[in-house]
């Protein structure tokens, strides 16, 4: 967009790629900068697998989906312990499931995960569109507020951790 555009108060363009994930409470901020994965369980100092960028998915029904067959218990309280995230970002690899690894360069929406299965139903019966229309219509939540260690987390997380490749990546 122009200077101009954005002076006038004109809306940036969506991006060409939407993504959605559910970014714990317990993580880093979610930043370009701090884009890495790691296996079931979190981050944390005993993960042996780090890979760039965040896993997510790229329809809100591929989320629900993958809950609905990863983690049945995702329901209730546990709810609370994430956000929905919506935002737009470059693909850099794949992860362990197959899902798309991501870094963001937007965010587009922070809402609460317990309006993932409405979106989920609204994107089957109306398309990606108007899933994502509804997202960024719904009441916004406050993003998980950053429980950086003193370190910062912008490193791949412990010392001696394997940093692989992400499936599909063209690392050297």
């Amino acid at each position: 967009m122009s200077r101009a555009g954005k002076a006038a108060g004109q809306a940036e363009p969506l991006p060409h790629q939407v993504f959605w994930r559910l970014h714990w409470l317990s993580s880093p901020a979610f930043s370009a900068r701090n884009a890495w994965s790691v296996m079931w369980g979190g981050w944390d100092d005993r993960a042996e697998t780090v890979e760039r960028g965040y896993s997510c998915m790229d329809t809100a029904c591929g989320l629900q989906y993958y809950f609905d067959e990863h983690w049945p218990p995702f329901r209730g309280p546990a709810v609370e312990t994430a956000r929905l995230v919506v935002f737009g970002g470059g693909t850099v690899g794949e992860g362990n499931d197959g899902e798309p690894l991501v870094v963001p360069d937007r965010v587009l929406a922070w809402l609460s995960p317990a309006h993932l299965p409405r979106l989920c139903r609204v994107e089957t019966d109306e398309g990606d569109k108007a899933a994502l229309r509804l997202a960024m219509s719904l009441p916004q939540v406050p993003p998980p507020a950053a429980r950086a260690p003193a370190g910062g987390w912008a490193r791949p997380p412990a010392t001696g951790s394997r940093v692989r490749p992400a499936r599909g990546s063209r690392a050297r």
